[in-house]
């Protein structure tokens, strides 16, 4: 019995520490870049109540665009 509980108290650590994770993540959806004009804009683009959205992130610089992709990739990591 007490094996089990010690068990379950360390998966609901984890879980936990998994969810703060993802609550810490500045962004979080996958990064899109749309063109306008001479610009480039990068937005992020996720489903919110069944309805896919886009919400702007800034203009487009290859660090910002790399760090989208790194929290994509850990989001999907971790779920």
């Amino acid at each position: 019995m007490n094996i089990k509980y010690n068990e379950i108290q360390e998966l609901l650590r984890g879980r936990a520490d998994l969810h703060a994770r993802l609550n810490l993540m500045p962004y979080d959806g996958t990064p899109e870049m749309k063109e306008r004009g001479d610009g480039k804009y990068l937005y992020v683009r996720k489903c919110v109540a069944g309805k896919l959205t886009s919400t702007y992130v800034g203009i487009y610089t290859e660090e910002l665009y790399n760090l989208l992709l790194r929290n994509a990739r850990e989001i999907c990591e971790i779920m």
